[in-house]
């Protein structure tokens, strides 16, 4: 059956949207959804839910990230990456390459990061790229809480006149805007840049290497993976009462639990049933997503 976990190399261009509504046609089957939005311009890890897998989005959509991203010093533009118009040079003769790199390790760590006006972030209903089009963006833009794992430069270092293009590596957590990193590196070099070009390499415990291509899909080579497996949460089995409580809907004693964390729950015949949370204000387990 064609359900379960599918791993897509984005190419560039596409939307993640266009990717979906691609393999709907592909594969025939309507219930299809994306796990973190990748941008148009940008390739790599898309993860995909297909059939009853996309009940489990909630949780690959917190899944963490990596990317190699390129970027430009020395210029900027609106939408903070290369599909915008420049509004902004700068000259870049003082850059040098230590400086990037100690930039690059003091951003590693819990920040605040303010989104990219052309964003998908909605304000009182309306998306910010919608406002800005508009020329409605709001005078303050909330920021969000997001981690910065690891960060460092790349080989690639090229440096003229007029700008200088170097490549990052970066892991962060989920809802981290790498077009706001580039402009944010730049920032604290007192300057002006803007993403080139983006790869995301890695998404949960998936990288690149493993994705298939949309032409390998529509050739009849999809890898399906076991979209309960690849969440690893602890298993617990049911007996055949708590089975019929499962089934019902009822919450379960958390001191059943050696974990108070979201866990699979397995009926008494050892099939997935339901994935159950901690509740912590009432100190019981409760349905997070039932898997029938």
């Amino acid at each position: 059956m064609n359900e379960g976990l599918l791993l897509i190399d984005k190419p560039k261009g596409m939307t993640s949207h266009d990717v979906i509504y691609r393999l709907r046609k592909i594969l025939n089957i309507k219930q299809i959804g994306h796990c973190g939005t990748l941008d148009p311009f940008a390739t790599g890890v898309l993860m995909v839910l297909v059939g009853k897998a996309t009940k489990l989005s909630k949780y690959y959509i917190e899944k963490d990230k990596s990317y190699l991203a390129t970027m430009i010093m020395g210029r900027t533009t609106d939408t903070l990456d290369s599909t915008g118009i420049i509004i902004e040079n700068m000259p870049v003769s003082s850059v040098e390459e230590r400086e990037v790199n100690s930039v690059l390790q003091s951003m590693v760590g819990h920040i605040l990061q303010t989104p990219p006006a052309y964003s998908a972030i909605k304000i009182d209903g309306h998306k910010l790229y919608e406002l800005a089009r508009k020329n409605k963006l709001p005078e303050v833009i909330p920021p969000r809480e997001v981690d910065i794992y690891e960060m460092s430069t790349v080989s690639l270092w090229e440096k003229t006149e007029e700008y200088i293009r170097f490549r990052f590596s970066c892991s962060v957590s989920k809802g981290t805007y790498i077009r706001t990193l580039a402009s944010d590196i730049a920032q604290k070099m007192k300057n002006v840049g803007m993403l080139e070009d983006l790869r995301r390499t890695k998404s949960g415990i998936y990288s690149v290497d493993e994705c298939d291509t949309l032409e390998d899909i529509e050739q009849g080579n999809a890898h399906f993976h076991d979209a309960l497996r690849a969440l690893e949460l602890p298993v617990f089995h049911l007996n055949e009462e708590q089975t019929t409580y499962v089934s019902n809907g009822r919450h379960l004693d958390a001191s059943l639990f050696d974990e108070k964390t979201d866990t699979l729950l397995l009926d008494f015949s050892g099939k997935p049933l339901a994935i159950y949370q901690y509740d912590l204000e009432h100190q019981l387990m409760r349905m997070s997503v039932y898997l029938r």
